[in-house]
């Protein structure tokens, strides 16, 4: 979780957003910040509105424009994402799944890197 600013932002009201959080915190309320429908589950639509949800820093009148994605672009991604992180098959990425699919990501080496 990166954007600590961006995910406070979202929660300002919601909880303390003074308080320091620790990682698993921020991961927890930056699944339920996309989790719209409170199921505990992230869906099609719901993935596709986090991958689509621009949190760029520079909103100046000199930013750039928030990345435009084609529909068949974000039906891949989507669809890459299910495929990859939904590891019961139904069609949704629940809590227990994100974190597994997160704590891959960050221990996988990076894209191109030497096998150890």
């Amino acid at each position: 979780m990166s954007d600590v600013w961006h995910i406070k932002s979202h929660l300002d009201g919601q909880v303390n957003t003074n308080q320091q959080m620790n990682e698993e915190q921020m991961r927890y309320h930056y699944f339920k910040m996309h989790d719209h429908n409170n199921d505990n589950a992230l869906d099609g639509l719901e993935l596709i509105q986090a991958i689509t949800h621009y949190h760029g820093d520079n909103t100046g009148p000199d930013a750039p424009p928030p990345p435009k994605f084609q529909e068949t672009e974000l039906e891949s991604i989507t669809n890459n994402i299910l495929r990859d992180d939904d590891y019961n098959n139904d069609g949704y990425i629940d809590y227990s799944e994100f974190v597994k699919s997160q704590a891959a990501r960050t221990s996988a080496p990076p894209p191109g890197a030497p096998p150890k």
